[in-house]
């Protein structure tokens, strides 16, 4: 028997039915004519009908042996037909459309009974009673609502009670109050549910009718039969903190059949509960119902909190019957299941299933769907689940009621849910925005010469966004123009940045200003929906007031599709009187920094180990001390955080700078260290990153073992080797390349790329990919991690430098990282944050550098637009906490500490920046950058401070005299203190600092 035939979008293409061997089809139709209510039978508006775009026919279509469905071109896209298969002997009609007249009546009186629902609309039953009960339950009572004897059935519940209107009471309530229900004598309920939600909507009171249930202005209904044989109990409890009363009335009658035939109904209340325990299927797969024993599933309502917007619920719903290793029933997605489409939010009701809240698919969402004639059956077991696509941590949370019978005297799996996890779940969430921001979507529109604009939410593309939305234009084609009214507050000279959307479809754009060009013209293409960044504009003149600001669609890049659309995410405007830039301290300059972190490292870190100097440890206090108890302590060598031919490089070319030849010998011992001590398998091109000193044995990671490195890390150990092979001759310069182009060829034969095309952030000592974090557990960063980053530098740099060519490769990984909108998930390997500054900064440094190579215009446009200014994003404009932060780039959104050797590493992209342009912007930011750094050094010593952490992140006890706020008291010597460096000497060579030797 066909139940039910649906469909997102029936066209005018035929479907034909064959039943039982038929030569002809018992019906021939277009599609859509299944479902117009032009083509008996299918004229029932109860049975066929469209609700929020869905098609939907539930006139039943028997068949006796066999069903062929046959589909022509031009049928239309997505369908459901819902069938069941009797056991052998069942004896059903062959389906005509030409009705019998016995036939025809059962539709009508079925088309009737099914269009009039509402409180006690069936039909009433012979012998029927009625008990009417009002209760008045205290905070924390639980009271009986009526006890029945003997064997009968109710068959109709109706509640009423008074819910406070439009508040958040009202959405409480119904889930403080919970009906349980038990039948003959059993000790644990049948029916556990939160009071409304077991009217089949949730939360709050949201009014609909429906077969089985409903909410109406009359009150709540359930027409669903309950029948018992040995007396029935009903209970009230009440989880709130204020007395409620409730009205119930109930209709019992005799049984319809023997009590031996009938099941006993059951619902139960539930958030992530009996989840599969498949891993892969744990993965996406909710479940709504998970029972041992013989029943009947026949319904379920779905309540989704989903407060970020954007689409659901495409998931598919998948019931395995009786032990199935592959559902007998698997949908095409959710909205698809409960009889509607195209995650339309419009409500609906009809007897079947319904819609009962929206708001509009971002907050919350409640739908249902009864499988009355379309029951399932089962005899041992059965498992109903629904596809969820987005994570409780984002969140999308889901709840819901199963509604099924079960033969007498089994139980079920659910047990009650605490009040805490029943309400208050959906408290209002923090939508992330960019500080001191005006909102593209929040501006006035004072006029436009084409096309629509409206406020887009974007958080379904990612989190970048400001306020999760932007302002849409549409519509518009070249030479319109889009005025908006822009608020300046008070009188001043503003630096005016602005965040677009790019997009595949998007257009090439110019600015003005009160009748002035005001930029370059942006080309807002990308094969891929991102965020631009912040866009600088420069600096305006601005009286206090409203400004005019004009947008003018120039045209497309000649690969985008030709809508001209764009998006306005938020207008920023920087006082450049104030906020991040700082001016030099001249009691206190940054080259003053820079020689005493060089004190630091050379006098109070560096040791011998077998005829050349080595780090003490990758960790160390103001006085030099090894920090034993920290992960990086105990360690030195070249890996990441000990950094020994990084350290080396810069100690080596300050003392090139400063004519100090000690300084130039120590550098070359460091050096001199790493190539012979054993770090570096000279036939593979492998490095080893540290040496445990306590034990005096080499290690891989931080964690002091070896089943995990990071091959972007081992890279950049490579790509050192090169930049201090530029200022060495003889044979320390050949090795250095050698081992620098050995390393590669092993990264380029062993390191695999992730599913996305990136690099693997982890990898065994084989090379294999090594997708667990530090810990052993998934890593969330395993394809986003900007470490990958290190090996398109070395591969850009030895195909410069004439050693090898990796062209092909610089390209093919270039164009993923882009593609991606930009990989910038943690570099650090001790941290999990999809957007860290310093990633920002190599991605800038490496795409610069492969625009060079590739000589290609839009590289060096993504490494300046998306990579470079996405470094605004981190800019701390005053201090915080009473601690000097002003002018420092915090680490990232989850952890915004401010870690210095990643605030060097973006000064140096700036100053490079500044090399290409002279844009006096970067300049400022490079120099402020290093100005900020130096308020953190200690004087006596030279020590520079790992980090400035205003927000307690790491503990007080982690803090200099254990002050809530301030400066961590450990560095890493050779990463931390040196890194300054590199960024100084480029500011002097540039220019931009006095050459003070």
């Amino acid at each position: 028997m066909i139940w039910r035939i649906w469909s997102a979008l029936p066209k005018e293409g035929h479907v034909k039915i064959y039943l039982d061997g038929a030569k002809e089809p018992a019906v021939d139709l277009p599609f859509i004519g299944y479902f117009d209510l032009e083509n008996a039978p299918f004229t029932y508006p109860a049975l066929v009908h469209e609700t929020a775009r869905g098609q939907n026919n539930y006139v039943p279509i028997p068949f006796q042996k066999s069903c062929k469905i046959t589909a022509e071109k031009d049928w239309g896209a997505y369908y459901h037909f819902t069938y069941t298969t009797y056991p052998e002997g069942t004896v059903v009609p062959t389906f005509k459309r030409e009705l019998a007249a016995d036939a025809i009546r059962a539709l009508d009186r079925a088309n009737a009974a099914l269009v009039s629902t509402g409180p006690g609309s069936l039909v009433r039953r012979r012998h029927q009673q009625r008990i009417s009960k009002e209760i008045t339950i205290e905070p924390g009572e639980t009271a009986t609502v009526v006890e029945l004897d003997g064997a009968q059935a109710i068959t109709d519940i109706q509640v009423d009670t008074e819910v406070p209107a439009e508040t958040p009471e009202d959405l409480n309530v119904l889930r403080e109050l919970t009906v349980h229900m038990y039948w003959d004598g059993e000790a644990q309920p049948s029916v556990w549910t939160p009071l409304g939600d077991f009217f089949g909507t949730a939360p709050g009171v949201n009014k609909y009718g429906s077969l089985p249930l409903g909410m109406t202005d009359r009150g709540f209904y359930s027409h669903w039969y309950m029948p018992f044989r040995d007396g029935a109990t009903v209970k009230l409890t009440n989880d709130g903190d204020t007395g409620r009363t409730v009205r119930f009335l109930f209709r019992c009658a005799p049984l319809s059949q023997p009590i031996d035939k009938l099941g006993r109904f059951h619902a139960k209340w539930h958030r992530d509960t009996l989840l599969p325990d498949d891993a892969e299927r744990r993965k996406i797969d909710w479940t709504m119902l998970k029972t041992q024993g013989r029943g009947r599933f026949c319904g379920v309502m779905l309540h989704v909190w989903n407060p970020r917007g954007s689409w659901w619920g495409e998931g598919d719903e998948k019931f395995f019957v009786d032990g199935e290793k592959f559902p007998s029933t698997f949908g095409t997605g959710s909205e698809d299941y409960f009889g509607y489409a195209w995650c339309d939010p419009e409500l609906f009701e009809n007897c079947y299933h319904n819609q009962t809240i929206s708001m509009q698919n971002r907050g919350h969402i409640s739908v249902n769907r009864w499988h009355i004639a379309d029951n399932v059956p089962f005899q041992t077991s059965f498992e109903a689940a629904i596809e969820k696509y987005y994570s409780n941590e984002r969140p999308t949370l889901y709840a819901s009621i199963a509604y099924w019978y079960q033969e007498a005297g089994q139980s079920d799996p659910y047990e009650p849910v605490d009040v805490e996890q029943r309400i208050g779940y959906w408290h209002p969430i923090e939508v992330f925005k960019v500080e001191g921001a005006i909102e593209g979507e929040e501006l006035p529109v004072l006029s436009r010469t084409g096309g629509n604009t409206t406020r887009q939410d974007m958080y379904g593309f990612g989190p970048d966004w400001s306020n999760d939305s932007h302002l849409w234009w549409t519509g518009a084609q070249p030479g319109d123009m889009l005025e908006l009214a822009l608020p300046v507050e008070k009188d001043g000279t503003y630096r005016i940045k602005v965040q677009l959307t790019k997009a595949r479809d998007y257009g090439i754009v110019q600015f003005h200003l009160n009748g002035e060009k005001l930029g370059a013209p942006i080309d807002l293409y990308n094969n891929g929906v991102i965020a631009t960044g912040a866009l600088d504009l420069g600096p305006r003149e601005l009286p206090r007031g409203a400004h005019r600001l004009k947008v003018e669609i120039l045209g497309a890049n000649e690969q985008a599709v030709k809508s001209y659309m764009f998006g306005l995410d938020y207008i920023k405007l920087e006082d450049t009187a104030s906020g991040f830039y700082l001016p030099e301290d001249p009691d206190y300059t940054i080259l003053d920094s820079v020689r005493d972190s060089i004190r630091f490292t050379t006098q109070y870190t560096l040791v011998e180990y077998k005829g050349n100097l080595c780090c003490k440890s990758s960790f160390v206090d103001k006085d030099g001390n090894i920090m034993g108890w920290h992960d990086f302590g105990n360690l030195e060598g070249p890996g990441w955080a000990a950094n020994a031919v990084g350290g080396a490089y810069e100690l080596y070319a300050f003392g090139l700078y400063s004519r100090d030849t000690a300084l130039q010998e120590q550098a070359l011992s460091l050096l001199d260290h790493v190539l012979e001590a054993g770090f570096i398998d000279y036939d593979t091109g492998f490095i080893t990153g540290y040496r445990e000193t306590t034990t005096d044995t080499f290690c891989l990671n931080y964690q002091h073992k070896n089943n995990w490195f990071c091959a972007g890390s081992m890279a950049r150990i490579a790509y050192q080797l090169l930049l201090f092979s530029d200022l060495l001759e003889g044979p320390r310069q050949e090795t250095a390349r050698a081992v620098a182009l050995k390393t590669a060829q092993w990264i380029d034969t062993h390191v695999k790329s992730t599913a996305n095309g990136w690099y693997p952030r982890r990898c065994k000592p084989s090379g294999e990919h090594y997708p667990q974090n530090a810990y052993g557990d998934g890593d969330i960063l395993f394809e986003k991690s900007g470490d990958g980053l290190f090996i398109i530098q070395l591969n850009t740099a030895l195909t410069e430098r004439g050693l090898a060519d990796y062209t092909a490769k610089v390209r093919e990984k270039v164009d993923v990282f882009m593609k991606a909108g930009g990989i910038f998930g943690s570099i650090n390997h001790d941290t999990y944050d999809e957007h860290e500054s310093v990633a920002y900064a190599v991605a800038f440094r490496t795409l610069r550098a492969a625009a060079r190579l590739l000589n290609d215009e839009a590289v060096r446009q993504f490494a300046y637009e998306k990579c470079l200014a996405g470094l605004d994003q981190f800019k701390m404009a005053e201090d915080r906490n009473g601690v000097q932060t002003q002018g420092l780039l915090y680490m990232e959104k989850s952890w915004d500490t401010a870690y210095l050797w990643e605030n060097a590493e973006a000064a140096a992209a700036y100053f490079e920046a500044y090399q290409d342009t002279k844009n006096d912007q970067c300049r400022r930011d490079g120099l402020t950058i290093l100005r900020a750094i130096a308020k953190h050094h200690q004087r006596d010593t030279g020590f520079l401070t790992e980090g400035v952490d205003w927000n307690n992140h790491v503990g007080k006890q982690h803090h200099f005299d254990e002050a809530e706020y301030g400066d961590i008291k450990y560095t890493e010597p050779l990463l931390n203190n040196l890194h300054i460096a590199e960024p100084t000497l480029l500011a002097i060579k540039l220019g931009l600092v006095d050459d003070a030797r």
